[in-house]
């Protein structure tokens, strides 16, 4: 892909090929309004092109199979629970052991401010971690991150 192409028509040549119903693609109700997007690369100014993406890449986490099974797990049981009539039980506020590194992830220094070279100048400002940070807990904050295998 060229690094001059847009966003746009990059868009265009794939949609064709994406999936857009939940009975295809269930984690498609996390995802945005399909409409909404196209408004968006159609009417952003200025143009964003491959090399814009390219740019960000190494900092991206794909969606690896076991988080997408995990994802899968957490609304089957919530469905049952609120089938059920339940409210959904609060979160373990307990210390967790950390998770192994994902092979999707990239290392830290890949993605801090100091090796980023965009083309962006003074005045932007660095995207703050996640609240899980300052919680003070380690780890993923779900009981569904660590639980065994085949469970």
């Amino acid at each position: 892909i060229p690094d001059q192409m847009t966003l746009k028509t990059i868009y265009e040549r794939i949609s064709k090929n994406i999936p857009t119903t939940k009975d295809v693609e269930p984690l498609l109700e996390i995802d945005g309004d399909i409409r909404n997007f196209e408004v968006f690369l159609s009417s952003r100014t200025p143009v964003l092109v491959a090399r814009d993406v390219k740019v960000f890449l190494p900092c991206t986490v794909n969606l690896d199979p076991k988080l997408r099974e995990i994802i899968a797990d957490v609304r089957a049981a919530r469905e049952q629970i609120s089938i059920g009539g339940l409210a959904y039980p609060p979160l373990p506020l307990h210390e967790v052991p950390p998770r192994a590194p994902s092979g999707y992830s990239q290392p830290p220094s890949v993605c801090s401010s100091t090796s980023f070279n965009g083309p962006f100048t003074g005045g932007v400002v660095s995207p703050q971690p996640h609240s899980s940070y300052y919680s003070g807990m380690t780890g993923p904050q779900h009981p569904f991150y660590n639980r065994e295998n085949g469970a």
